[in-house]
């Protein structure tokens, strides 16, 4: 495909990433297709780009894949919910407080 590269290992037919590929190659913006992909891996690369100091735009992203069951799923965000900081117990999880 002309002007369309692969980020890390997800298939160039579903990723729109204009000439992401290169040594720390900046465009103005990249515009990543979140269809069909898994969710964890996908953040994974696009946090890499994004602390890169990389303007990343996502679409489709109500069409990324979550992989597990959703009772499974539900019991991990329900663990993260229950989590609190040693220093200060009030501050969960999931909670932000201004």
């Amino acid at each position: 495909s002309s002007g369309e590269a692969a980020v890390g290992n997800l298939p160039s037919q579903t990723v729109l990433v204009k000439e992401l590929v290169g040594a720390m190659s900046f465009k103005q913006q990249v515009v990543v297709d979140c269809r069909g992909h898994l969710l964890g891996r996908l953040s994974s690369t696009i946090a890499k780009e994004l602390l890169n100091g990389q303007h990343v735009v996502l679409v489709r992203a109500e069409d990324v894949v979550i992989s597990g069951s959703l009772y499974r799923n539900k019991l991990k965000y329900a663990a993260f919910k229950k989590k609190t900081m040693n220093s200060n117990p009030r501050h969960t999880g999931a909670i932000k407080h201004p």
